[in-house]
């Protein structure tokens, strides 16, 4: 099947917001108002930490340029827990087939300890799920890196040449179990619609 005759959709709950990725939306003023509408919760935060933050987590997934990006932000966060990227690995003259073993070998770097990889069946199709923990980005003048912890997917819509890859990030620690069961609830509502 040709890569321009389907699409790709991918439903998350409320707390996941959507980050625009368009080059054309003005992120200040975006931040602003999905902050006001945030603080506007019962809980108290600093709606200029939460626009700060909202601002960044986009200019960030922007920048990856990924077909869906969303950040999970519970009521009463100022700054996202976690970021969800949706995007599409295309096969090309370096790697004319995408398969699970490419993906889990390229995408598998196990930078802390060794990745958990494990093969399921989603009903957008056969895939890679890889959980491990990445050297973040270094912090202040020491350099020191945090640990990122992800989740990954790799989907092998059948028909497609393509896959369809679903990256789940986090650097608050504690958080892998909880935020592996919601990346696998989400990843489930994956959808390939022909047009």
């Amino acid at each position: 099947m040709n890569d321009d005759t389907w699409n790709v959709g991918i439903e998350c709950p409320e707390d996941w917001i959507p980050l625009p990725l368009e080059p054309g939306i003005d992120l200040g003023a975006w931040a602003l108002e999905q902050a006001g509408k945030l603080a506007a919760a019962p809980a108290e935060v600093d709606a200029d930490a939460l626009m700060y933050d909202l601002r960044e987590r986009a200019a960030d997934s922007r920048g990856r340029e990924p077909v869906f990006a969303f950040g999970l932000y519970p009521e009463g966060f100022e700054e996202a827990l976690a970021v969800l990227e949706v995007d599409v690995v295309h096969p090309d003259d370096k790697v004319p087939s995408i398969t699970l073993d490419w993906i889990t070998e390229v995408f598998a770097t196990g930078d802390f300890q060794e990745p958990e990889v494990e093969r399921a069946v989603l009903p957008a199709g056969p895939a890679v799920r890889i959980r491990q923990g990445l050297a973040g980005r270094g912090t202040g003048q020491s350099g020191e890196r945090s640990l990122m912890e992800t989740v990954t997917y790799g989907v092998r819509p059948p028909g497609i040449e393509s896959a369809v890859m679903v990256l789940v990030s986090w650097t608050a620690p504690g958080l892998a179990d909880l935020m592996t069961t919601a990346a696998d609830q989400i990843v489930h509502t994956l959808k390939i619609t022909v047009t």
